[in-house]
């Protein structure tokens, strides 16, 4: 059986707000800094802190997931015979004077269990590289 696929999802809003627009009801992104997670990483970002990109401006954030089941390792003879599947996500977040980026690579089982590997970038330069693992709760 071959699991490949991919997902793309696209967010974005833009307003004409007149009133003033209180910290709490900005546009808050997803986030998830924990090395161990009980959430799946499919349509969060991993590497920034949960409010430093809050706004209360117009943003666009698109999150593209390719899973397939012969990605890198899978290439492999000696690992064929095991069933874990690999994936590449790219994220993206614009935002009027700031951009952010993730790229990563996971390996694992579907969406039960995942080891993730994401390098940041702030504005196009390096931010940050981190490790996760991912046990999804809710499927």
């Amino acid at each position: 059986m071959s699991l490949t696929g991919s997902a793309i999802r696209s967010t974005g809003e833009s307003s004409c707000r007149t009133k003033k627009v209180y910290f709490p009801d900005f546009k808050h992104f997803d986030t998830n800094e924990l090395f161990i997670t009980g959430s799946s990483l499919e349509n969060s970002f991993c590497l920034f802190d949960n409010y430093l990109y809050s706004t209360d401006k117009q943003w666009l954030q698109v999150h593209l997931n390719y899973t397939s089941d012969y990605l890198l390792f899978k290439r492999l003879p000696f690992l064929q015979k095991y069933m874990f599947n690999e994936a590449l996500h790219a994220r993206s977040l614009w935002i009027p004077g700031k951009s952010y980026s993730e790229f990563g690579y996971s390996i694992g089982f579907s969406k039960i269990a995942r080891i993730d590997v994401f390098v940041g970038l702030h504005k196009g330069r390096y931010d940050a590289v981190g490790f996760t693992v991912s046990l999804p709760m809710f499927l």
